[in-house]
């Protein structure tokens, strides 16, 4: 979804009697999390599951409202294009369907001939466009639209007769750390952890951004290049680009690429000074070191000493309950203060995760195996606290967001939606099919 990342919404499910929702409502909020604000259960002897319940149909009607609703296209343009220029902007239909091929009509109602150019198409929700009438646009009135299945949007827009003029641009500069050198990875990797990988170095390089505004800045797309070098990558009127560069100052071309042709055009040179931004490339570990060496059976080759100080909680503990087991067994064994447990032991340690997870993995870790409970990633499901991420970055209810009743339940509060007669029925026979088998068992 880009760069500015979604939000993590999550479900915490808190047990103090060892009693918790039932795998099966578990998979379902798994199934569709997409939309699911935080919601918390806390169980106990006197808690009933079913006034949590309510409050999760609330939460999943909602989701599933908006996930249903009809589709709907819109259109931007820039309102005002130079004459004989491109036209540039922005279709979309959501939520999350195919978009349309714009169309552009003159103020007598007549299509405008040409062709798209440069096109950057998603299959849904945005497309970005630059079409180049055919022939040039005059100055006027005119309009660009889509046509969804429910609804048309237009736009209007005009053509002007204005003078050509270089865009002017203003720039700023940041830095960003990247891996340097030959990745290192486990020797062998636990079953269920993710490969993952760091470097001894790290690169800290200057990244340019340049913002370029006029009249004719959307008649172009924009490379920013080091001196006498060929673009390689380009960008619309905000355009950024990283250098391999050392030194105190930054010097760049920013060039205008042509929609029409092959033709380039130099809008104009800029130096930046990169003092005291420590640039260069450093000894230090790049990736995701301590992670990586969690997960490793077998640690890279002269990180034994490394990969042994990271499960030093669990050699203390003897225990490896905050770890993945299969790593966590092979360190406690193989790393001189390890405590070598016998395989009665590991078996014991292992039998008590199932129990208590509903999976073969790490509380916490999303690692597992078996009747896996969590759909890969952080969150596993445990008979003390855990929480099911539903991508993006991290968030989670606070205290300020819960209630609680006499019974010790408490629920975060949620917004209102309707609920779904399907959605309830499955859950009902979620929790029909428990009671069954909690009554054949007495």
């Amino acid at each position: 979804m880009g760069d500015k990342g979604q939000r993590f919404q999550s479900v915490v499910v808190r047990s103090r009697d060892g009693t918790g929702l039932p795998k099966g409502l578990v998979r379902l909020l798994l199934t569709y999390p997409s939309m699911i604000e935080p919601l918390r259960f806390r169980t106990g002897p006197h808690c009933a599951t079913m006034a949590g319940l309510g409050s999760l149909m609330t939460l999943l009607g909602t989701s599933h409202a908006l996930a249903d609703a009809p589709p709907q296209v819109s259109i931007s343009i820039e309102a005002t294009v130079p004459a004989g220029g491109v036209l540039s902007g922005t279709a979309y239909c959501m939520p999350s369907c195919d978009v349309p091929t714009p169309q552009f009509l003159d103020s007598e109602g007549a299509g405008v001939s040409g062709a798209f150019a440069d096109e950057a198409t998603s299959p849904q929700l945005l497309r970005n466009f630059v079409f180049v009438p055919d022939p040039p646009l005059v100055p006027g009135a005119y309009s660009a639209s889509v046509t969804g299945l429910l609804n048309t949007a237009t736009q209007p827009f005009t053509v002007v007769d204005v003078p050509f003029e270089l865009p002017t641009f203003t720039s700023s500069v940041a830095t960003e750390s990247i891996s340097e050198g030959d990745l290192i990875q486990c020797e062998v990797v636990g079953e269920d952890s993710l490969s993952a990988w760091f470097t001894q170095e790290t690169r800290v390089r200057p990244r340019v951004t340049v913002t370029l505004t006029g009249p004719w800045a959307h008649q172009f797309y924009y490379a920013l290049v080091l001196p006498g070098e060929t673009p390689s990558q380009r960008g619309s009127t905000i355009v950024s680009q990283s250098f391999d560069v050392v030194g105190d100052e930054l010097c760049f071309d920013v060039l205008g690429l042509s929609y029409v042709d092959d033709s380039v055009t130099e809008i104009g040179q800029e130096c930046v000074s990169l003092e005291g931004l420590g640039v260069g490339v450093f000894d230090e570990m790049s990736g995701d070191f301590r992670s990586t060496l969690l997960g490793c059976v077998v640690p890279p080759t002269g990180y034994q000493d490394d990969w042994c100080a990271v499960f030093e909680p669990a050699f203390s503990s003897q225990s490896c309950d905050a770890f993945d087991l299969d790593a966590c067994f092979a360190a406690r064994r193989d790393c001189p203060q390890g405590d070598d447990p016998s395989a009665e032991q590991e078996q014991e340690e292992r039998d008590a995760r199932v129990i208590a997870t509903g999976t073969g993995g790490a509380s916490g870790t999303g690692g597992g195996s078996g009747d896996r409970s969590t759909g890969g990633g952080t969150g596993g499901i445990s008979g003390d606290e855990s929480t099911v991420w539903a991508g993006g970055t991290a968030s989670s209810p606070t205290a300020s967001e819960s209630s609680s009743d006499a019974g010790g339940c408490s629920v975060a509060r949620v917004r209102p939606g309707p609920a779904l007669p399907w959605l309830m029925g499955a859950i009902a026979l979620v929790f029909g099919v428990r009671a069954r088998r909690g009554h054949r068992a007495r």
